[in-house]
């Protein structure tokens, strides 16, 4: 598996968003979004755990909805259906600060 292109505002072709009082996260957005559409927020496991949002797309993580986005192979249902979130931490999930991107990704 090949390493998506990063930069300061992409990981492959996942947004990165950053909420000072919560979680850095990759976004997906359906190129077809009408309003409403659903949120889907995945929270990964201690594999993925890191400083560095890229470390969600990692080889381990074959499978899940971030790394299925970002190569493209995640199923029509979920790509064309809902907005994706995936946060990262470096250690367990704070459910304030889940809460907290959940406020910013909706106000947004």
């Amino acid at each position: 598996m090949q390493p998506p292109i990063c930069d300061d505002r992409r990981v492959g072709p996942l947004l990165r968003v950053r909420d000072g009082h919560s979680y850095e996260a990759l976004v997906h957005i359906p190129a077809s979004a009408e309003a409403p559409t659903p949120l889907l927020v995945y929270l990964h496991g201690a594999g993925e755990c890191g400083h560095r949002i890229q470390d969600i797309i990692s080889e381990g993580a074959t499978g899940t909805p971030p790394v299925e986005l970002c190569f493209g192979r995640a199923p029509p249902e979920l790509a064309e259906r809902f907005v994706v979130a995936a946060p990262q931490t470096s250690s367990t999930w704070d459910c304030r600060r889940v809460a907290a991107l959940v406020d910013f990704l909706l106000a947004d």
